[in-house]
């Protein structure tokens, strides 16, 4: 009795530890699995073309150097989507001076849209021997010896700044605002100039009171507006100090040297 009582509790012991060791071999072959599952997983996101980068869509640029980053920074087609910097790739774009604006979207499995949004050029300022190009709120954009003869000009002080600086001088910055805001064939050859609350203009060959600086946006578009009627004479002198009430001047009543009529200090160079 006792004989097959010793053989049934070693063949119960036979049958638990091979049941412990199918249990073993499963969890070890499961391990290798998805080992090596993680393996192909990691190599089609790191190494494999079928997730590489296919297409890059990239808008918006004009004047900045957005392409030249995305290259130096490794995108590129064929480059692991998974690879793509989209975040360092942001900071890279906005760190351009012309670059005010930037998003990177990477969008599986394997397209890049890169879109910046540039600063608009709104006109020189001269500074310390060199001519500051400066966007619509002041951002330092170039800085060159010369520039061209009807370029918009800003004839206020100004302190000095590399590209990506921004000015800080409220009546430059409203200078450049108004600038900013004219139509394409009323800028060349317009330059603001003047001082404190007294902000006077050349544009297409008017003479123009702006005074304080402010409100630059309506200033510029009651100008443009009286302009577009075609019924100014030239060279008559126009106000817009209170853009609601623009007035125009005969410029026979420059030539008369009426009293009513301010002169417009740096006119003529």
């Amino acid at each position: 009795m006792s004989s097959a009582m010793d053989r049934r509790i070693a063949a119960r012991r036979r049958s638990v530890r091979e049941a412990g060791a199918r249990r073993r071999l499963r969890w070890l072959l499961g391990l290798v699995l998805v080992a090596g599952l993680g393996a192909l997983a990691a190599w089609l996101l790191l190494q494999s073309s079928i997730l590489a980068v296919r297409q890059i869509h990239l808008s918006g640029v004009s004047q900045s150097a957005a392409a030249d980053i995305v290259a130096a920074h490794g995108v590129a087609p064929g480059v692991p989507t998974l690879r793509v910097p989209a975040a360092e790739l942001e900071e890279a774009l906005v760190a351009d001076p012309w670059i005010a604006q930037a998003r990177v979207r990477v969008t599986w499995p394997g397209t890049v849209e890169v879109e910046v949004l540039e600063h608009r050029a709104a006109g020189w300022v001269r500074v310390d021997g060199d001519w500051l190009l400066a966007s619509g709120d002041g951002t330092v954009l170039e800085v060159a010896a010369d520039i061209p003869d009807d370029a918009p000009v800003v004839r206020l002080a100004a302190r000095g700044g590399a590209p990506g600086d921004v000015l800080s001088e409220q009546e430059v910055v409203a200078a450049l605002d108004f600038l900013s805001r004219l139509p394409a064939p009323l800028v060349a050859g317009a330059w603001v100039g003047g001082g404190g609350d007294a902000l006077l203009a050349t544009v297409a060959g008017h003479p123009v009171e702006l005074g304080y600086p402010s409100r630059m946006a309506k200033k510029a578009a009651a100008l443009s507006a009286i302009l577009d009627t075609g019924d100014v004479a030239n060279r008559a002198s126009i106000s817009v100090v209170s853009p609601r009430r623009p007035a125009v001047r005969n410029p026979r009543s420059v030539i008369e040297g009426s009293e009513n009529v301010p002169s417009y200090p740096g006119a003529a160079g």
